[in-house]
């Protein structure tokens, strides 16, 4: 009992937009690891103290409008990030091919039991073979009008290593930007 693991977290759901304000339609493009690394980035900053501010941008009228929030404007060219991961968007590579050849899969099972179904002599009426063959065509195409693979634009940014990049941007941190695929050590 002395040789176990005394602490040990768990993964769970990031809502970065709820939680950190970043917009959903950003979050939608980022993988498990960028919302990590954003996450983690905004907590880091909290620890240390270091307030991100209410930026504004200027209307053509002259007035101010609420922008975004970043660091302040006198941190923002010496803050720099250091992503660590290892093998960062590999789970959203595996994901999207996982569909992709899922979805590969039940057309051609589609395809076959059609081809099966349409061979069957006098159109297989009152046939218990031809009664389960229609059942599975009719389940197979519900799920695939329920879930078709679409292949997602937003792939690259969830399949390349974007942590840095990402939480930069959002706190705008104009410093050194770099990420390393560092395993264990990161």
């Amino acid at each position: 009992p002395s040789d176990v693991i005394k602490l040990a977290g768990q993964g769970g759901h990031i809502s970065l937009s709820s939680d950190f304000g970043v917009p959903e339609h950003r979050a939608a493009a980022m993988d498990t690891t960028t919302r990590m690394a954003i996450a983690a980035g905004v907590e880091a900053l909290r620890d240390a103290g270091i307030p991100l501010v209410m930026h504004y941008k200027t209307t053509t009228k002259g007035t101010k409008l609420p922008d975004r929030w970043g660091l302040p404007e006198s941190m923002q060219d010496e803050t720099g990030v250091i992503f660590g991961s290892a093998f960062p968007g590999f789970d959203a590579f595996a994901g999207d091919l996982r569909q992709y050849f899922q979805s590969d899969a039940q057309h051609k099972l589609l395809e076959e039991m059609q081809s099966l179904r349409a061979r069957m002599p006098g159109n297989g009426i009152g046939c218990p073979v031809a009664l389960e063959l229609d059942r599975r065509i009719e389940e197979i195409q519900s799920e695939l009008r329920r879930d078709p693979y679409t292949f997602d634009r937003r792939f690259l940014f969830k399949a390349l290593s974007m942590g840095h990049s990402q939480l930069a941007e959002y706190i705008g941190a104009r410093g050194p930007n770099t990420q390393i695929n560092s395993a264990c050590a990161s």
